[in-house]
């Protein structure tokens, strides 16, 4: 445990940055502009390093290992259920299957401080930040890139786990289902600032938001005002420049987060502004 623990500091202790971004293989992952991870901490999971290659690689599946052991293992750190001589440096940590009992039993897991490998190693990732944070001892911003949850579109690298398509598509749906209760969990945290990039209704920002803004969300006085934002349309029209309005309506139910999450995909579409309605 110690050995391990002492790892993860002196890694993280080289870096001073206050982002982590949490890789998967959804479609999204595959849509990032990669020089933007360069600046925080990336843990892969399973073998998502094949995409980018991080700090930590959390792995799980047989299919995983040997993947990674036929990419060349290129993450610093391997954390896993699973005994290996791969590399020097990987780790066997305590296997914790996910239940789904109750979104309580998912929280508990998150909340107790001993890292373990989950079945939904989302949550092992979650939990891994969290013991970052306590070494940066200050607020972190962790990012899940790929983490789309869809079963009809290929992932970004190619699919070495040879699943059926109904039985990955019962487990994204259960995946998607304890991510949303993790999120909702970390709303208002104090430790780490919880953001999906996608384009779920529950999604932070877009892809392309994030390509776009190299991921600082956390800098207010970068928006500009509306007036100037609409001067700077007024001049675009004269030079030919359509202005492309989104039709928002009332279909965000009178849901605030909602609202946010489809004013955030219309921009990333290229929206310039949008048009709502009260409901």
């Amino acid at each position: 445990m110690e050995n391990y623990l002492s790892q993860i500091k002196n890694i993280v202790s080289e870096l001073q940055t206050t982002k982590i971004y949490i890789l998967g293989k959804g479609p999204t992952s595959g849509k990032i502009n990669t020089s933007i991870l360069e600046d925080g901490i990336v843990i892969n999971i399973n073998d998502s390093e094949r995409i980018f290659p991080g700090h930590f690689s959390l792995v799980h599946s047989l299919w995983a290992v040997e993947s990674i052991k036929a990419n060349g293992a290129k993450a610093k750190i391997y954390f896993s259920s699973r005994t290996n001589s791969l590399v020097s440096n990987w780790f066997q940590l305590p296997y914790e299957p996910e239940t789904f009992e109750t979104p309580e039993r998912t929280i508990l897991t998150i909340e107790n401080n001993q890292i373990s490998i989950t079945d939904f190693l989302f949550i092992s990732a979650t939990k891994l930040a969290l013991a970052i944070q306590q070494v940066q001892n200050k607020k972190l911003e962790v990012y899940f890139i790929g983490f789309d949850f869809y079963s009809n579109v290929p992932n970004v690298i190619t699919d070495f786990s040879d699943h059926q398509p109904e039985y990955t598509e019962i487990v994204l749906k259960s995946q998607e289902s304890v991510f949303k209760t993790i999120k909702k969990y970390f709303q208002n945290s104090d430790k780490i600032k919880f953001l999906h990039v996608g384009n779920k209704t529950f999604s932070d920002l877009s892809i392309e938001v994030f390509n776009r803004v190299d991921a600082s969300l956390s800098i207010p006085n970068k928006l500009k005002q509306n007036t100037i934002l609409y001067q700077t349309l007024l001049e675009n029209t004269k030079e030919g420049i359509p202005i492309l309005v989104a039709e928002l309506t009332n279909n965000h139910i009178g849901d605030e987060n909602r609202l946010r999450a489809m004013i955030r995909l219309a921009k990333g579409a290229g929206a310039y502004a949008i048009k709502v309605q009260k409901r």
